[in-house]
């Protein structure tokens, strides 16, 4: 599958006062767009109530300000993966670091 691999980042502004950074976007030839987080810690990350607030601002900026009319799922890529909890159920996709090294 082709794809495209770019960060993106909205300045604050007029339209978004706080601006939004998102580490990793991957534009997939499929139509979806995985906007990716990634986070490192020994243990599996643990997502809380204002990482999981930030992450919804994320994908709200960037599909209102690139137009994108493509399907965004939220890709968490974590060292240790993610901990199971109350905000964990909001991340649709978890690449763990022995998943990037799978041959």
């Amino acid at each position: 599958m082709e794809a495209d691999v770019y960060s993106w980042m909205a300045r604050p502004s007029e339209r978004d006062r706080k601006g939004a950074q998102i580490d990793m976007l991957i534009d997939r030839a499929d139509g979806v767009i995985d906007l990716c987080e990634i986070k490192y810690s020994v243990e599996p990350y643990e997502l809380g109530k204002a990482e999981d607030s930030e992450i919804v601002h994320r994908v709200e900026s960037f599909r209102r300000l690139s137009g994108t009319r493509k399907s965004v799922r939220t890709v968490m890529i974590a060292a240790a993966g993610l901990k199971p909890g109350k905000y964990s159920g909001n991340i649709m996709a978890v690449v763990e670091g022995d998943d990037l090294f799978k041959g």
